[in-house]
């Protein structure tokens, strides 16, 4: 009976395997100010939508009470592929302005280097706080898991780093993500792992 609790527990674990998807909380100042009200000050999440299509989720989480906005978004990308493209799926008040893929080609703070660099307005309409704007990033063998990744060169590697702007002191600051919510691929690896201790135990 033991041995079928633990493999039941396997299963569990290894189920959301198929879910595909990763979280990045940004919660760490990595340099400037530190911006106004809790972490994480902005959540990304990239979800696998079928072979070759990661689409990604991005909110500003600031308190309602500042001005402070996203300014730009930095990602890694491994392996890089060539052809990648980039499509806006939702963005209700016009926030976005351009997004780049360069491998290794975007500059972050320490001397690090990001793979695709998400830009967003300064004037007009900027991504305030409670916004949340959603894109669509495809290539050919395109996976969730290549944006969980470091960055190349410098100091102090990072998966992901956020500009965020207009704090209440004046400052503003780029931002780096906690740890993530594991891969589901990684979960399922401990899956695996309780699966064998539970064949183990019952030979």
């Amino acid at each position: 009976m033991k041995t079928v609790r633990i493999a039941l527990m396997a299963a569990a674990v290894v189920a959301p395997i198929a879910a595909h998807a990763l979280t990045f909380n940004f919660s760490v100042v990595a340099s400037g100010g530190t911006p106004d009200g809790p972490a994480p000050w902005a959540t990304l999440t990239a979800n696998q939508n079928g072979a070759n299509t990661v689409d990604f989720s991005l909110t500003n989480n600031s308190p309602g009470s500042t001005n402070q906005f996203i300014r730009e978004l930095d990602l890694n990308i491994d392996p890089f592929r060539s052809g990648l493209s980039f499509a806006i799926l939702s963005d209700p008040t016009g926030v976005f302005d351009s997004n780049t893929f360069s491998h290794n080609g975007v500059n972050g703070i320490n001397g690090n280097k990001f793979d695709e660099d998400v830009e967003f307005n300064t004037s007009g309409s900027r991504f305030t706080s409670g916004k949340t704007v959603t894109w669509r990033v495809t290539g050919t063998g395109l996976l969730v898991s290549d944006f969980d990744t470091l960055t190349s060169g410098g100091n102090g590697s990072m998966k992901a780093m956020l500009h965020m702007q207009g704090f209440n002191n004046g400052n503003s600051g780029k931002l780096g993500p906690g740890d993530p919510v594991p891969e589901p691929a990684s979960m399922a690896v401990i899956g695996l792992g309780v699966a064998a201790l539970a064949r183990r135990r019952k030979a």
